[in-house]
Protein backbone atom coordinates (compact mmCIF):
# COMPACT_ATOMS: atom_id res chain seq x y z
CA UNK A 1 0.00 0.00 0.00
CA UNK A 2 1.62 3.21 -0.71
CA UNK A 3 2.09 5.49 1.94
CA UNK A 4 0.74 8.54 0.15
CA UNK A 5 -2.98 8.41 -1.11
CA UNK A 6 -3.59 11.91 -1.95
CA UNK A 7 -2.34 12.95 -5.29
CA UNK A 8 0.62 15.45 -4.15
CA UNK A 9 -0.55 16.02 -1.03
CA UNK A 10 2.64 14.30 0.79
CA UNK A 11 1.15 13.18 4.01
CA UNK A 12 2.00 10.31 5.05
CA UNK A 13 -0.06 7.38 6.77
CA UNK A 14 -0.39 9.28 9.91
CA UNK A 15 -3.75 9.75 10.35
CA UNK A 16 -6.34 8.62 13.15
CA UNK A 17 -9.97 8.49 13.91
CA UNK A 18 -10.81 10.26 17.17
CA UNK A 19 -13.87 10.96 18.71
CA UNK A 20 -15.34 13.85 20.61
CA UNK A 21 -13.72 12.95 24.04
CA UNK A 22 -10.50 13.06 22.55
CA UNK A 23 -9.67 9.47 22.68
CA UNK A 24 -8.29 7.15 19.49
CA UNK A 25 -10.98 5.07 17.81
CA UNK A 26 -11.67 2.43 15.23
CA UNK A 27 -14.18 0.58 13.71
CA UNK A 28 -15.44 -2.97 14.10
CA UNK A 29 -16.42 -5.16 11.22
CA UNK A 30 -20.27 -4.76 12.48
CA UNK A 31 -19.41 -0.68 12.02
CA UNK A 32 -19.83 0.06 16.15
CA UNK A 33 -16.96 2.48 17.08
CA UNK A 34 -14.60 1.37 19.92
CA UNK A 35 -11.72 2.75 21.71
CA UNK A 36 -8.06 1.95 19.81
CA UNK A 37 -6.22 0.45 22.28
CA UNK A 38 -2.71 -1.96 22.58
CA UNK A 39 -5.24 -4.73 21.96
CA UNK A 40 -7.02 -3.82 19.48
CA UNK A 41 -7.03 -6.55 16.28
CA UNK A 42 -4.47 -4.82 13.65
CA UNK A 43 -3.77 -1.88 15.98
CA UNK A 44 -1.25 -0.12 13.77
CA UNK A 45 -3.68 0.07 10.96
CA UNK A 46 -5.62 1.85 13.02
CA UNK A 47 -2.96 4.18 13.88
CA UNK A 48 -1.50 4.80 10.98
CA UNK A 49 -4.57 6.03 8.16
CA UNK A 50 -4.12 8.04 5.53
CA UNK A 51 -6.11 10.66 4.85
CA UNK A 52 -8.51 8.88 2.21
CA UNK A 53 -9.36 5.98 4.55
CA UNK A 54 -10.02 7.91 7.75
CA UNK A 55 -12.02 10.43 5.88
CA UNK A 56 -14.11 7.58 4.25
CA UNK A 57 -14.63 5.88 8.23
CA UNK A 58 -14.98 9.11 9.54
CA UNK A 59 -17.77 10.35 7.28
CA UNK A 60 -19.76 7.20 8.51
CA UNK A 61 -19.25 7.48 11.76
CA UNK A 62 -18.99 10.17 15.06
CA UNK A 63 -15.18 10.85 14.55
CA UNK A 64 -13.06 13.21 12.89
CA UNK A 65 -9.66 13.05 10.97
CA UNK A 66 -7.24 13.67 12.97
CA UNK A 67 -3.39 13.10 13.76
CA UNK A 68 -1.06 10.10 15.51
CA UNK A 69 2.25 12.17 15.48
CA UNK A 70 4.27 8.72 15.75
CA UNK A 71 6.32 8.97 12.80
CA UNK A 72 4.02 11.53 10.95
CA UNK A 73 5.58 12.75 8.47
CA UNK A 74 5.00 15.53 5.23
CA UNK A 75 7.11 13.94 2.29
CA UNK A 76 10.50 13.53 4.26
CA UNK A 77 9.72 16.30 7.07
CA UNK A 78 8.38 15.15 10.09
CA UNK A 79 5.63 16.83 11.79
CA UNK A 80 6.11 19.47 14.77
CA UNK A 81 2.80 20.40 16.46
CA UNK A 82 3.34 22.91 18.89
CA UNK A 83 0.22 23.47 21.11
CA UNK A 84 -1.02 26.55 22.60
CA UNK A 85 -3.86 26.07 25.70
CA UNK A 86 -4.79 28.47 28.13
CA UNK A 87 -3.36 28.95 31.20
CA UNK A 88 -5.36 28.10 34.49
CA UNK A 89 -5.59 30.73 37.54
CA UNK A 90 -7.73 30.26 40.57
CA UNK A 91 -9.24 27.31 38.48
CA UNK A 92 -10.71 29.60 35.76
CA UNK A 93 -9.12 29.29 32.10
CA UNK A 94 -7.61 32.80 31.02
CA UNK A 95 -8.13 34.42 27.50
CA UNK A 96 -4.95 32.70 25.45
CA UNK A 97 -2.67 35.83 24.48
CA UNK A 98 -2.76 35.65 21.02
CA UNK A 99 -0.69 39.20 20.64
CA UNK A 100 2.22 38.55 23.19
CA UNK A 101 5.54 38.21 21.33
CA UNK A 102 6.02 34.29 21.52
CA UNK A 103 2.70 33.86 20.27
CA UNK A 104 2.85 35.74 17.29
CA UNK A 105 6.29 34.19 16.37
CA UNK A 106 5.31 31.22 16.60
CA UNK A 107 2.04 31.93 14.32
CA UNK A 108 4.28 33.09 11.88
CA UNK A 109 6.60 30.84 11.42
CA UNK A 110 3.70 28.19 11.03
CA UNK A 111 2.63 26.99 7.93
CA UNK A 112 -0.92 25.54 9.17
CA UNK A 113 -2.86 26.83 12.47
CA UNK A 114 -5.62 25.27 13.52
CA UNK A 115 -8.04 25.68 16.87
CA UNK A 116 -8.72 22.72 18.91
CA UNK A 117 -11.76 22.11 20.62
CA UNK A 118 -10.96 23.50 23.69
CA UNK A 119 -10.20 26.89 22.08
CA UNK A 120 -6.39 26.57 21.79
CA UNK A 121 -4.50 26.23 18.69
CA UNK A 122 -2.43 23.92 16.86
CA UNK A 123 0.38 25.35 15.00
CA UNK A 124 1.90 22.90 12.34
CA UNK A 125 5.51 22.79 11.24
CA UNK A 126 7.87 20.53 9.19
CA UNK A 127 11.40 19.58 10.50
CA UNK A 128 14.27 17.28 9.63
CA UNK A 129 15.04 14.87 11.90
CA UNK A 130 18.18 14.88 11.84
CA UNK A 131 18.96 18.43 11.72
CA UNK A 132 16.56 18.74 14.38
CA UNK A 133 17.46 16.48 17.01
CA UNK A 134 21.38 18.09 18.23
CA UNK A 135 19.34 21.62 17.98
CA UNK A 136 16.59 20.29 20.27
CA UNK A 137 18.84 18.32 22.41
CA UNK A 138 20.82 21.91 23.67
CA UNK A 139 17.69 23.03 24.69
CA UNK A 140 16.23 20.29 26.54
CA UNK A 141 13.30 19.19 24.17
CA UNK A 142 14.08 15.63 24.10
CA UNK A 143 12.74 12.57 25.37
CA UNK A 144 14.61 9.95 27.38
CA UNK A 145 17.77 8.50 25.37
CA UNK A 146 15.71 4.97 25.68
CA UNK A 147 12.38 6.65 24.10
CA UNK A 148 12.32 6.74 20.16
CA UNK A 149 10.27 9.39 20.39
CA UNK A 150 11.86 12.82 19.55
CA UNK A 151 9.93 15.25 20.83
CA UNK A 152 7.52 15.44 24.09
CA UNK A 153 6.80 18.57 26.39
CA UNK A 154 3.46 19.70 28.09
CA UNK A 155 2.82 22.40 29.92
CA UNK A 156 5.80 24.99 29.01
CA UNK A 157 5.29 28.70 29.72
CA UNK A 158 6.91 31.43 27.61
CA UNK A 159 9.28 33.77 29.93
CA UNK A 160 7.09 36.10 30.24
CA UNK A 161 4.47 34.09 30.93
CA UNK A 162 2.29 34.84 28.44
CA UNK A 163 1.17 31.53 26.94
CA UNK A 164 1.46 27.77 27.69
CA UNK A 165 2.26 25.13 24.95
CA UNK A 166 2.83 21.55 24.41
CA UNK A 167 4.93 20.44 21.87
CA UNK A 168 4.99 17.10 19.89
CA UNK A 169 7.47 15.56 17.01
CA UNK A 170 7.35 11.80 16.17
CA UNK A 171 6.03 10.64 19.56
CA UNK A 172 2.33 8.27 19.93
CA UNK A 173 0.44 11.19 20.69
CA UNK A 174 -3.19 12.30 19.13
CA UNK A 175 -3.61 15.80 17.84
CA UNK A 176 -7.75 15.89 17.41
CA UNK A 177 -8.69 18.07 14.72
CA UNK A 178 -12.18 18.96 13.84
CA UNK A 179 -11.10 18.58 9.73
CA UNK A 180 -7.79 18.95 7.46
CA UNK A 181 -6.97 20.02 4.28
CA UNK A 182 -4.42 17.52 3.03
CA UNK A 183 -3.61 20.39 -0.01
CA UNK A 184 -1.89 22.46 2.61
CA UNK A 185 1.70 21.52 2.53
CA UNK A 186 4.58 21.95 5.60
CA UNK A 187 8.19 23.51 5.04
CA UNK A 188 11.42 22.98 6.30
CA UNK A 189 11.28 25.10 9.51
CA UNK A 190 13.98 23.35 11.13
CA UNK A 191 16.38 26.19 12.34
CA UNK A 192 13.41 28.87 12.54
CA UNK A 193 11.47 26.77 15.16
CA UNK A 194 14.36 25.93 16.76
CA UNK A 195 15.44 29.97 17.61
CA UNK A 196 12.22 30.95 18.26
CA UNK A 197 11.57 28.29 20.88
CA UNK A 198 14.89 28.98 22.36
CA UNK A 199 14.65 32.60 22.53
CA UNK A 200 10.97 32.44 24.41
CA UNK A 201 10.98 29.69 26.32
CA UNK A 202 13.03 28.19 29.17
CA UNK A 203 12.39 24.16 28.95
CA UNK A 204 12.96 21.86 31.96
CA UNK A 205 15.42 18.99 30.95
CA UNK A 206 14.15 15.45 31.41
CA UNK A 207 16.55 12.64 33.12
CA UNK A 208 18.43 10.90 30.81
CA UNK A 209 17.13 13.32 27.78
CA UNK A 210 18.68 13.24 24.56
CA UNK A 211 18.61 11.13 20.96
CA UNK A 212 17.91 7.64 20.98
CA UNK A 213 20.94 5.05 21.40
CA UNK A 214 18.68 1.84 21.73
CA UNK A 215 17.72 -0.28 18.24
CA UNK A 216 14.97 -0.22 17.07
CA UNK A 217 12.87 -3.51 16.81
CA UNK A 218 12.10 -4.93 13.46
CA UNK A 219 8.59 -4.98 14.24
CA UNK A 220 6.54 -2.30 12.86
CA UNK A 221 4.90 0.24 15.00
CA UNK A 222 6.42 -1.42 18.08
CA UNK A 223 7.74 1.14 21.24
CA UNK A 224 8.12 -0.21 23.79
CA UNK A 225 8.96 -3.65 26.31
CA UNK A 226 6.64 -6.78 26.09
CA UNK A 227 4.88 -6.70 29.35
CA UNK A 228 1.80 -9.17 28.49
CA UNK A 229 2.71 -12.18 31.02
CA UNK A 230 5.46 -10.67 32.49
CA UNK A 231 6.26 -10.79 36.30
CA UNK A 232 7.14 -7.92 38.34
CA UNK A 233 11.03 -9.24 38.30
CA UNK A 234 11.48 -8.67 34.49
CA UNK A 235 9.44 -5.26 34.60
CA UNK A 236 11.76 -3.89 36.66
CA UNK A 237 14.89 -5.12 34.75
CA UNK A 238 13.52 -2.80 31.91
CA UNK A 239 13.20 0.17 34.29
CA UNK A 240 15.00 3.25 34.95
CA UNK A 241 15.90 3.20 38.67
CA UNK A 242 13.08 6.24 39.26
CA UNK A 243 10.87 3.97 37.47
CA UNK A 244 11.29 1.14 39.63
CA UNK A 245 10.46 3.57 42.90
CA UNK A 246 7.23 4.88 40.97
CA UNK A 247 6.54 0.47 40.47
CA UNK A 248 7.02 0.11 43.82
CA UNK A 249 4.74 3.00 45.02
CA UNK A 250 2.13 1.08 43.05
CA UNK A 251 3.07 -2.49 44.20
CA UNK A 252 2.35 -1.07 48.04
CA UNK A 253 -0.38 1.51 47.27
CA UNK A 254 -3.58 1.17 48.95
CA UNK A 255 -6.36 1.52 46.72
CA UNK A 256 -8.75 3.04 48.93
CA UNK A 257 -6.16 5.48 50.08
CA UNK A 258 -6.95 9.75 50.18
CA UNK A 259 -6.92 11.02 45.79
CA UNK A 260 -4.05 12.98 47.15
CA UNK A 261 -1.90 10.15 47.11
CA UNK A 262 -2.67 8.65 43.83
CA UNK A 263 -2.30 12.15 42.32
CA UNK A 264 1.36 12.16 43.71
CA UNK A 265 1.74 8.87 42.39
CA UNK A 266 0.35 9.77 38.98
CA UNK A 267 2.76 13.00 39.17
CA UNK A 268 6.22 10.65 39.83
CA UNK A 269 4.68 8.02 37.12
CA UNK A 270 4.73 11.07 34.36
CA UNK A 271 7.76 12.50 35.35
CA UNK A 272 9.47 9.06 35.20
CA UNK A 273 7.82 7.45 31.98
CA UNK A 274 7.18 10.24 29.45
Amino acid sequence: MSDTHIANSGYSNSFVLAGLDKKCKYITPSGAVRYLSDNTPNKHYWYHLSYDEAAKYASKTDTTVSFWLDNARYNELHIFVVDVDHIEENGKKLPIDTESPAFKALERAADIVTRSKSGGYHLYFGVYKERATPLFDSIGLLTAKDKKSLVCKTGNISTDGSIKVDFFCDVGHLIRETQWDCSKPLTDKTECLYRILAEYFVIKRTYNSGAFTGELDDAEGWDGTQIEGRDAAYLREHMTFEQQLCFDDLMDIDADCEGQKWRETGFDIYCAFQ
